[in-house]
C-alpha cells in the first residue's frame, strides 16, 4: 500500500494524504477550493467525543507566483477558516484542538503575502489611523475598533500567531514528521517520505482555468428600468450555488453587488459580458464577496467602482495584500466612486444609500431606490449582517472595553428593519451572520433569505423565501428598447474616426438573439454579413489549433477583412444568451468607401491578426479597444547585436519578427520571439529606469506603443503583471 495518497482536484490543484502522520496538504488553493474538497468527499462529517466536526487539509501548498490566467491562485482564507473552525483546531475544549495549526508551505514571497492577506481577510483595518485616513472621524473610528475587538474575543491576532509556515527555497525542507518537499522549479514541487515520493505541478495549460464546483442553468435576463437579479444566494461552504450576490439593472445598465468567486461563470450564465458591467457595489473584502474581482480586473475599461471610503480602503489593502504590491492598487483597475454612509448618493439616477453593518471587517449594505409613477421603489442588499442576539451580546456600556453602544445596538437594529419593496438578507446564522428570525416583523414586501447552505426551516419559510439562481425581480419595467442603444456605443470604439451621423445606417441594421450553446457562424463557410455582439459572451473555436476565445459584447465577428463572402476560419459559438446586430457585408463595405475609411481598416485587420495571438490581451481579443490599440502602434526595426535598453522608456515592445535575449538586472533569464512583450514594468510600475534590458539575436522588428496609452486598460494591465510575475520568478 502507498504511503502517500494523490489526488486531482482540479487543473493546477492536488490533495496529497500521508495518513502514517496524519497530514493532509492541499496543493494549491485557488477560489472555492473547498467545495470541490467538499464534492469530492475529502472534506466531510466525522465523531469524537461525541462532537461532529469535519475532516479535511491541515497544510497548504502555495502558488509560487499569485496569478495564472487571470485568476488568484492563492486564497487559503477560506481553507485555513475550515482548518480553525470547522475542524475545530483552534476551538476551545474541541477534540482536534491538539496545538496542531493549519501550515502554509510555499516560497518565502508566497507565504509572507498569504499571512498579510489572512490578516486583512480576518480583520480589515486594524488600527484607529488607518481608519481615520480611509475618512472615519476619530470617535467613530474608536467605535469601530472596539466592536472589531469583541468580534476577535479581545485581540487583534498576527496570522502567524495561529498559523504555522515552512519556507521553500532550492534545498529540500521537512513540512512534519520526515515528510520532506523540494523546489524542482516554478510551480513543481516533489513530496517525499520514507523512500517514496510524489510530483505536484501547479500550473496551469494555456487555455485552462479553475473551474467552479456547481453547474448553473443559463438565463436571459431582461434590460429592464429598475429589476434585481438574483446571481448568488449560498454562502462559502454551499457546493450547489454561488455565493451570496445580486444584480442590479437600472436604465437598461448592469450593476454588480459584490464579486463573489467563479464570477466569469455566473456572467456567461446570465448572458452578460464583462464589458456591459457598468460597476461595483461592493459590501466588504471577505472572500466569498470578493474575490472574483479579477474578473473585473479584465475588463478592456475601468469599471466603476462604488463603496464608502471606509469599505475601500480595507479591499484595496486586500488586494494590495495578496499581489504582494506595495500602496494600493485598486484604482489602477477601477474607477474609483467613494459613497457617503446614510446618505442618497446619486449614482447615474440610480439612488443608493450605504450603511454601516457590525462584522469582524468593515462592512457596508446597501438600500436603491428609483422613482416611478406610484413613488420610490426600493431594494435593500444586507449582506453579512449580525443577528439580535449576537448583537445584543456585545453591548458593553464601558466604553473602554471591547464592545458596542447600546445607541450602536438600535440603530443597527432599526437599519436592518427598515421597509423596502425587496429585502435580501444574510441568513447564515452563528457569530458573525443573521438570522430570519428577526425579521418576523419586518413590513418589507418580499423578504429573501440568502447566505446559507442549509435548507430553510418552516418558521424561516414563513418569513422570507428562498430565491433560485438568474430570477429577475421586476421593480419598474422599461418601455425602451434597451439593447439596440449598445450599438451606438460599440459602434463608436470601433470606428472613432467617423462622426456619429454617418454611423446612422449601421446602427438601424437588424438586431438578433440567441440562446446558449446557439452556433453564430460556422468554419469553411462564407457569409454575407458580420456579427456586432450586443450582450453576452461568444465563444471562438479553432479545431485547428484546439484554441477557444471569449469574445466580449462589443465584438466585431465573420469576416471583414474582405469584400468578398470567402470562407471562415473559425467558429462562433453563444456562450450564453447573446443578443446580436447583423450587418450586410456590401453594407458594410459600402459605408468604409463612402467614408474613405477602407485602407485603415484594413491596415487595422493586419495589425489586430497579431495582436490577437498576443498573450497580453488575450482577454480582449476582438474589443474594440484592441481595435483603438492596433490604430496606435508604430512599426521601428531594430539590427542584430543592439541592446535594446537604450531605446525609450516610455514605450511597450511586441516582437513582430525575430528572437530577443532579456535580461534582469543583468542576469539572462531566457529569449524572447514573436509575440512577446518587453518592458511591461513600465506600465505597471512608471519607473524611469526598467528592470529589464534587452539584446537582439537577430534583426527584429517590433510593434511599439506609448504605456501610457495602456495604463486604463485593466484587461492589458492585469495580463502585464502576470507576464512579470513569471519573469521575476524564473
Amino acid at each position: 500500500m502507498s504511503l502517500i495518497e494523490k489526488t486531482f482536484i482540479i487543473h493546477g490543484v492536488y490533495y496529497i494524504s500521508i495518513p502514517e502522520v496524519g497530514l493532509n496538504i492541499l496543493c494549491g488553493c485557488p477560489a472555492d477550493i473547498v467545495k470541490h474538497l467538499i464534492r469530492l468527499g475529502l472534506i466531510k462529517n466525522t465523531e469524537q467525543k461525541e462532537v461532529v466536526f469535519e475532516t479535511g487539509p491541515n497544510a497548504i501548498l502555495l502558488s509560487d507566483i499569485p496569478v495564472q490566467n487571470g485568476s488568484f491562485c492563492n486564497l487559503a482564507e477560506f481553507p485555513v477558516l475550515q482548518m480553525l473552525y470547522r475542524q475545530g483546531m483552534i476551538l476551545p475544549n474541541h477534540p482536534n484542538n491538539n496545538g496542531q495549526k493549519p501550515i502554509l508551505v510555499g516560497t518565502k514571497n508566497s507565504v509572507n503575502a498569504q499571512l498579510e492577506y489572512i490578516y486583512r481577510g480576518n480583520y480589515g483595518l486594524t488600527t484607529v489611523d488607518e481608519m481615520i485616513e480611509a475618512g472615519v472621524d476619530k470617535d467613530w473610528a474608536k467605535e469601530i475598533l472596539r466592536m472589531k475587538l469583541k468580534f476577535a474575543f479581545g485581540k487583534i491576532k498576527k496570522s502567524s500567531e495561529f498559523i504555522d509556515t515552512v519556507i521553500v527555497d532550492d534545498s529540500q525542507v521537512e513540512i512534519k514528521k520526515g515528510v520532506n518537499i523540494k523546489k524542482v522549479s516554478t510551480n513543481q514541487y516533489t513530496i517525499s517520505y520514507k523512500g517514496e515520493s510524489v510530483e505536484i505541478d501547479l500550473n496551469l495549460g494555456q487555455d485552462q482555468k479553475y473551474l467552479p464546483p456547481y453547474n448553473l442553468n443559463y438565463v436571459q435576463v431582461k434590460r429592464e428600468h429598475f429589476s434585481i437579479v438574483h446571481s448568488g444566494d449560498g454562502d462559502g461552504w454551499d457546493i450547489n450555488r454561488p455565493c451570496m450576490s445580486s444584480i442590479v439593472i437600472y436604465n437598461g445598465y448592469i450593476y454588480l453587488i459584490d464579486c463573489p468567486p467563479n464570477l466569469l461563470t455566473t456572467l456567461n450564465h446570465l448572458g452578460i459580458g464583462v464589458s456591459e458591467v457598468r460597476g461595483v457595489f461592493h459590501t466588504h473584502c471577505h472572500d466569498d464577496h470578493f474575490n472574483g474581482i479579477t474578473t473585473l480586473m479584465q475588463a478592456d475599461h475601468r469599471i466603476n467602482y462604488y463603496a464608502t471610503p471606509l469599505i475601500r480602503a480595507s479591499v484595496s489593502k486586500k488586494i494590495s495584500a495578496l499581489l504582494g504590491a506595495k500602496g494600493e492598487i485598486l484604482d489602477k483597475y477601477f474607477k474609483i466612486h467613494d459613497l457617503e454612509f446614510d446618505k442618497w448618493n446619486e449614482v447615474e439616477g440610480l439612488q443608493v444609500m450605504p450603511k454601516f453593518s457590525p462584522h469582524p471587517v468593515e462592512t457596508n449594505n446597501f438600500i436603491f431606490r428609483v422613482i416611478s409613477g406610484e413613488g420610490f421603489k426600493t431594494y435593500a442588499h444586507l449582506a453579512d449582517i449580525s443577528s439580535f442576539d449576537v448583537l445584543n451580546s456585545m453591548v458593553v456600556d464601558d466604553g473602554s472595553m471591547p464592545g458596542i453602544s447600546k445607541a450602536f445596538y438600535e440603530k443597527t437594529k432599526d437599519q436592518y428593519l427598515e421597509q423596502a419593496d425587496i429585502k435580501k438578507i444574510d441568513n447564515g446564522g452563528g457569530m458573525i451572520h443573521g438570522m430570519a428570525k428577526d425579521f418576523k416583523e419586518d413590513k418589507t414586501e418580499k423578504i429573501i433569505l440568502s447566505h446559507s447552505s442549509l435548507d430553510l426551516t418552516s418558521e424561516e419559510k414563513e418569513i422570507g423565501v428562498r430565491s433560485s439562481f438568474g430570477l429577475q425581480d421586476i421593480l419598474i419595467p422599461s418601455n425602451a428598447e434597451q439593447v439596440s442603444r449598445f450599438s451606438k456605443r460599440f459602434l463608436n470604439a470601433h470606428f472613432p474616426m467617423v462622426d456619429f451621423q454617418d454611423l446612422r445606417d449601421l446602427i438601424n441594421c437588424p438586431i438578433f438573439s440567441f440562446n446558449a450553446g446557439d452556433m453564430l457562424m460556422k468554419r469553411e463557410k462564407s457569409y454575407d454579413h458580420i456579427f456586432l455582439t450586443l450582450t453576452g459572451t461568444v465563444e471562438m473555436i479553432d479545431a485547428k489549433t484546439n484554441t477557444t476565445q471569449p469574445l466580449p459584447a462589443g465584438s466585431l465577428i465573420g469576416d471583414i477583412s474582405s469584400t468578398s463572402n470567402k470562407k471562415i476560419n473559425k467558429t462562433y459559438i453563444a456562450v450564453g444568451y447573446v443578443w446580436v446586430m447583423k450587418i450586410p457585408s456590401n453594407m458594410f463595405w459600402d459605408f468604409a468607401e463612402r467614408l474613405q475609411i477602407n485602407d485603415i481598416i484594413l491596415s487595422t485587420q493586419k495589425k489586430l491578426s497579431f495582436f490577437r495571438s498576443v498573450p497580453a490581451f488575450s482577454e480582449m481579443a476582438y474589443s474594440p479597444q484592441l481595435n483603438i490599440i492596433a490604430q496606435n502602434v508604430e512599426k521601428v526595426d531594430v539590427k542584430k547585436g543592439e541592446c535594446i535598453e537604450k531605446m525609450e522608456r516610455s514605450f511597450l515592445y511586441f516582437i513582430l519578427t525575430g528572437t530577443v535575449k532579456v535580461f534582469y538586472k543583468g542576469k539572462d533569464i531566457g529569449t524572447l520571439s514573436e509575440g512577446d512583450v518587453l518592458f511591461e514594468d513600465q506600465v505597471l510600475f512608471k519607473s524611469d529606469q526598467s528592470w529589464f534590458s534587452a539584446e537582439t539575436l537577430e534583426d527584429c522588428s517590433f510593434y511599439r506603443i506609448s504605456s501610457s496609452f495602456l495604463e486604463d486598460i485593466p484587461a492589458a494591465r492585469w495580463r502585464l503583471y502576470e507576464i512579470f510575475e513569471k519573469r521575476i520568478e524564473k
